[in-house]
């Protein structure tokens, strides 16, 4: 359990989020922006909590751009 939902104060991985991606949430404890985070995990590793409060699913390779291709123009 979250030690920030229990009241308690910790926010490391509010502190430690180099993108800002996790904030505090009006309940109180940390909410992840979604859009902001680039999933590099450094929340996980500096959770004090066990099993981890926080765990980073990575997007599906559809949401990074996976297999985007540029379209060439047929008039040439």
């Amino acid at each position: 359990t979250c030690l920030g939902w229990t009241h308690n104060t910790c926010f490391r991985c509010v502190a430690t989020c180099p993108f800002n991606a996790v904030t505090i949430a009006k309940g109180g404890g940390p909410s992840v922006i979604r859009d902001v985070c680039t999933g590099c995990s450094q929340c996980t590793h500096v959770c004090p909590t066990l099993p981890k409060s926080i765990v980073v699913h990575p997007y599906p390779e559809r949401q990074l751009g996976y297999g985007y291709r540029w379209r060439r123009s047929r008039s040439a």
